[in-house]
């Protein structure tokens, strides 16, 4: 897991409605290439009592505990520093498929966290297994293994609420893969969170439904003081081949509430579902179903339906584009837009992006784009937590095929930290010879790529625990880090050497550092004797390199993109 990379990148999004441009506050990626980190999130309950809440997740093809054992991460979700990691102990179980959280069942104070390993083997082979763990250090408090062959048991995780009534939340485990009435016709189980003895299994109709694919506990929907839960069957077929189909149960009594079919062949409705909490203001939480692969708006396009937990009414009807697998995961986005609603986030991975929609009437309120580099931005989402209280929530998308081993960023309506300008990539002043470099990158060098800079730590002058972290440089050569009063030309930046200046005005040089093999280097922290800063002064930072053979234009040497920063007392 790298450190925390706080890009602060003053990313404008596309935005209709009155949610406001969202900014990246933070970025984690995997450890190695191929971890698929990502794959599930969740936005958990305050871990480390910071106030705000954290993030769960899921890397189901790390190899720190057995090949292809997996992970899963508990992140700060004020600032993403890790937490902690708990590794998958059996080769080839893929810890962290699927993750869901949990009040407090150990009775210790803090949250606990559910993690899926689908392809356990211990009980029977994939039989699969699911861990329900202290949210406080990730110790398992309860296990539990499939046993059937296949079964993939833990494919889905997620608390219920309150089952049994013993005032202690209890969980839901998804085996869409068992046989228990046909083949893959699926189940979802219901297990105690005090105990971890199986209180129900629900079983899919038919051969085939895939039961227990997604799962989601939706609170006490129909009055009767005890928790309600749903799970979807993206498979069945009364709908057409493959249309999908989605079951609400009572929690007191295990009957069936409501169940709601896909409506044309193919579409796996129920491939993800998301509780909303209560968007029509009738009392009862609702919930949004996804249809990935629905092909109203072309082939692959997906859908997401919102439903009335009271009446399983459809509330509205999204349907995306062609190949943009709309639904494939879904959250509730807290109050984006700051009606008093909850709002919605989706992934759209087949499109590399995230959308969110008013749980009003599902106008759409912005699009969060991926980065350079993205493969499937919007593979796993999640919301509805605070960080900077001011009512309204944060974000955060995943891209699990991101080269590096996945990756998530963090969004917010309000600049936290700091900010990025001035790139090589043609946003502002061109590159002096046509070397531009890419996003967020200043122009290119002789490596080929531009060096990118980034800070970490926090603004504080009494913590002075400010570094900053410059890639793409060109390796073994030395790098300066300096620091500015202005943005040269308004942030666009000005020709110098083989790069653009950004940053201008009074000069400081802070630090000296040789680049590593990679390109590579670090500054901080304790740089503030060097800076002479005060509480408020802002101030823009850049790095001189070297770039001594073959630098593009000829100069010998480069710069960063800028980055600016508001120090706080």
């Amino acid at each position: 897991m790298t450190r925390p990379i706080l890009i602060l990148v003053a990313w404008a999004l596309l935005c209709a409605g009155p949610a406001r441009a969202q900014i990246v506050v933070y970025e984690e990626r995997g450890e190695n290439p191929g971890d698929s980190f990502g794959a599930a999130l969740v936005v958990s309950a305050d871990l480390d009592g910071d106030g705000v809440g954290d993030v769960w997740v899921g890397a189901p093809r790390t190899g720190f505990g057995a090949a292809n054992g997996g992970s899963a991460y508990a992140l700060s979700g004020a600032s993403g520093a890790l937490l902690f990691r708990v590794d998958g102990s059996a080769g080839g179980e893929r810890l962290g498929q699927a993750v869901g959280w949990l009040g407090d069942i150990d009775g210790d104070g803090v949250g606990d966290l559910l993690v899926g390993a689908p392809f356990h083997s211990a009980g029977a082979f994939f039989g699969g297994g699911a861990y329900a763990l202290s949210g406080a250090n990730g110790r398992t408090i309860h296990f539990i293994a499939g046993s059937e062959a296949f079964a993939l048991f833990g494919m889905a995780v997620a608390g219920a609420g309150d089952v049994d009534g013993d005032g202690i939340d209890d969980f839901l485990v998804g085996a869409p893969g068992e046989d228990s009435n046909g083949s893959d016709a699926g189940s979802l189980y219901v297990f105690s969170g005090a105990s971890g003895a199986q209180l129900a299994q629900h079983v899919g109709d038919l051969a085939g439904d895939e039961l227990g694919s997604s799962a989601c506990g939706l609170g006490d929907i129909d009055g009767d003081g005890r928790a309600d839960f749903a799970a979807g069957a993206p498979r069945d077929d009364n709908g057409g081949n493959d249309s999908g189909s989605v079951r609400i149960w009572s929690g007191q009594s295990g009957q069936i509430l409501f169940t709601v079919h896909g409506n044309s062949a193919g579409e796996r409705f129920g491939f993800a579902l998301a509780a909303l909490g209560d968007v029509d203001g009738d009392g009862a939480g609702d919930l949004a179903v996804g249809a990935p692969f629905d092909p109203g708006g072309g082939a692959d396009a997906g859908s997401l339906t919102v439903l009335s937990c009271a009446t399983a009414s459809v509330l509205f009807e999204i349907q995306g584009s062609t190949q943009s697998l709309l639904g494939s995961c879904l959250s509730s986005a807290g109050d984006a837009d700051g009606d008093l609603v909850p709002d919605l986030l989706a992934g759209a991975p087949g499109a590399n992006n995230a959308e969110v929609y008013s749980g009003v009437a599902g106008v759409s309120l912005l699009t969060l784009q991926a980065q350079s580099g993205s493969a499937s931005f919007g593979s796993s989402v999640a919301g509805g937590f605070d960080i900077d209280g001011d009512g309204h929530g944060e974000l955060v998308v995943a891209d699990k095929l991101f080269a590096a081993g996945g990756r998530l960023l963090a969004f917010s309506d309000h600049n936290l930290f700091g900010t990025t300008y001035c790139f090589g990539d043609g946003s502002g002043t061109p590159c002096p010879c046509g070397n531009g470099g890419g996003g967020q990158e200043g122009c290119a060098n002789s490596s080929g790529v531009g060096a990118h800079l980034e800070g970490s730590g926090t603004a504080s002058l009494a913590a002075d625990d400010l570094e900053f972290a410059a890639q793409g440089l060109v390796p073994g050569q030395p790098a300066l880090l300096i620091s500015a009063d202005n943005r040269v030309q308004s942030g666009a930046g000005a020709l110098f050497g083989d790069g653009l200046r950004c940053a201008g005005g009074a000069l400081k040089r802070l630090a000296v550092q040789a680049s590593d093999p990679t390109g590579a280097a670090g500054f901080g922290p304790s740089l503030s004797p060097a800076g002479a800063w005060a509480p408020g002064d802002t101030r823009r930072f850049q790095v001189w390199y070297r770039d001594p053979l073959a630098s593009p234009c000829g100069a010998g040497f480069n710069l960063s993109n800028g980055f600016e920063l508001a120090f706080s007392p």
